[in-house]
C-alpha cells in the first residue's frame, strides 16, 4: 500500500476542512440566505444572530402578502455596514434608552394631538395617528329624521415605531359604537391589534383593558405588554417587562376627541 505524501494528506485535510465550512454555512443560510450575501455575519454575535432574524420575520411576512414588510425587507438589504451596526443597538436597547426615548415621543405627540416626530441623531420615527370611519350601520327613519337615527361609529389609532425608515412596531386601538343625536349611546367592540413587531428581541402583547360610554363619549382602551429579551448562549432570556394603556376616545358623530397612552 503507497503511502500519501504529506503534501497530498495536508491538500486532502483543507478541502475537508472546506467543504464542511461549506455545510455548515449551508445549513444556516437555508432560511438567511440573504443575510450573509448582506454581510450580517460580519457584526459580532449576538448582532449577527439578531439582524438575521429580523429578515427572517420580514420575509416571512413578505411572503404572506404584506406589501410593507416588503419594503421593509428591499430598505433593510441596503443597508451599510454603519447601519446595521445602529439596528443591532437599537433592537438590543438593553439600556433602555431607546424605549425611554419612544415613550417620551408618544407623550409628547399626544399632547399635540397626534401625528409623527423624527429623532435624526437616534434615527427614530414614531407616528399617533388617527382613523375614523363613521358609518350609518341600522336607520328605520325618514331621511329628515337623520338626527334621531340610531348610527355606527367607529374610531382608531395607531401607534407605529420606525427605525431607520423600517417598521419596528405597530399597535392599534379600535372601537365601533352606536351614537344617537351626535351623542354616542352603546359600545359594540373593541379591537386591540399588534398590527407589526419585527423585532426578534422583543414580544408585544395587546388585549382589551376597557370600553364604556361616558357623557356622550365613547372610549377603548387595550393593554399593550412588551417584553424585552437579550440573546445568551444562543437562548432568549428576560430583560425587562413594560406595559401601557392605548386608547381612543370618539365623539357622538364619529370623530377622534382624544388618543395616546397611559
Amino acid at each position: 500500500m503507497k503511502l500519501l505524501s504529506p503534501s497530498v494528506v495536508a491538500l486532502l485535510v483543507a478541502s475537508l476542512s472546506f467543504f464542511a465550512g461549506d455545510l455548515l454555512q449551508i445549513s444556516r443560510s437555508t432560511e438567511m440566505n440573504t443575510a450573509e450575501e448582506h454581510g450580517i455575519f460580519n457584526v459580532k454575535v449576538p448582532d449577527a444572530d439578531s439582524l438575521a432574524d429580523y429578515e427572517l420575520n420580514l420575509k416571512r411576512q413578505a411572503v404572506n402578502g404584506d406589501a410593507e414588510a416588503s419594503r421593509d425587507l428591499n430598505h433593510f438589504l441596503s443597508l451599510s455596514g454603519d447601519e446595521l451596526t445602529k439596528l443591532a443597538r437599537f433592537l438590543r436597547d438593553e439600556d433602555g434608552s431607546y424605549s425611554d426615548q419612544i415613550e417620551e415621543t408618544v407623550d409628547d405627540l399626544e399632547e399635540k394631538g397626534g401625528g409623527k416626530k423624527n429623532f435624526e441623531n437616534l434615527d427614530v420615527e414614531v407616528a399617533l395617528e388617527e382613523v375614523t370611519n363613521p358609518e350609518i350601520s341600522n336607520s328605520n327613519f325618514t331621511t329628515y329624521a337623520a338626527s334621531n337615527s340610531v348610527l355606527t361609529r367607529s374610531v382608531s389609532v395607531t401607534t407605529t415605531v420606525k427605525f431607520l425608515g423600517l417598521t419596528m412596531s405597530k399597535t392599534k386601538v379600535a372601537g365601533r359604537y352606536q351614537a344617537k343625536n351626535n351623542r354616542a349611546t352603546k359600545v359594540l367592540s373593541t379591537g386591540c391589534t399588534v398590527q407589526a413587531n419585527n423585532n426578534p428581541l422583543e414580544s408585544i402583547s395587546s388585549k382589551k383593558n376597557s370600553a364604556y360610554i361616558s357623557n356622550g363619549k365613547a372610549s377603548f382602551e387595550c393593554k399593550v405588554v412588551v417584553t424585552r429579551y437579550a440573546l445568551v448562549k444562543n437562548k432568549r432570556t428576560k430583560l425587562s417587562t413594560r406595559s401601557g394603556i392605548q386608547y381612543v376616545t370618539g365623539s357622538g358623530a364619529g370623530k377622534v376627541l382624544s388618543k395616546g397612552w397611559r
